[in-house]
């Protein structure tokens, strides 16, 4: 009962795959926790400075997207709900659902923008007191 070459190394390839394929997944893991931003108010604060910074180069009191938050009055809701995605992965978990409330609304602005009324009305009081609680916590 000689068993042929090919069999044999099949047999024994099979463990080193699923040895390789562990190490990988291991390490992907490791690297999206060691890389992933961490939620707290330096890391909010940080991401918030960037963000209003960027959105205060397209701003114009003319521009029909207005945001408490930054600031700003932008032409493109997208840019916003750009801002606010950052800010939704770092943000602390005492504010990171208000966060997140409120760049969906901004995204259904820019997919939608005939539903501006309605979504402002719904938005109103999120950005406001976001833009409250940054306030007290980030120094401009």
């Amino acid at each position: 009962m000689q068993e042929k070459l090919p069999q044999i190394l099949e047999r024994r390839r099979t463990p080193a795959v699923f040895l390789i394929v562990a190490i990988v997944v291991l390490a992907a893991v490791l690297a999206l926790n060691i890389f992933s931003p961490k939620r707290s108010v330096n890391e909010y604060c940080k991401v918030y400075l960037e963000e209003k910074s960027r959105l205060s180069l397209m701003s114009k009191p003319s521009n029909p997207y207005p945001s408490g938050l930054f600031n700003v009055d932008v032409d493109d809701a997208g840019q916003v709900a750009s801002s606010l995605s950052r800010l939704d992965r770092v943000a602390p978990h005492e504010i990171e659902p208000e966060v997140s409330a409120l760049q969906k609304l901004y995204q259904e602005l820019k997919d939608d923008p005939s539903r501006a009324v309605s979504i402002s009305l719904s938005g109103g009081s999120l950005d406001d007191n976001l833009a409250s609680w940054t306030a007290s916590h980030c120094k401009s």
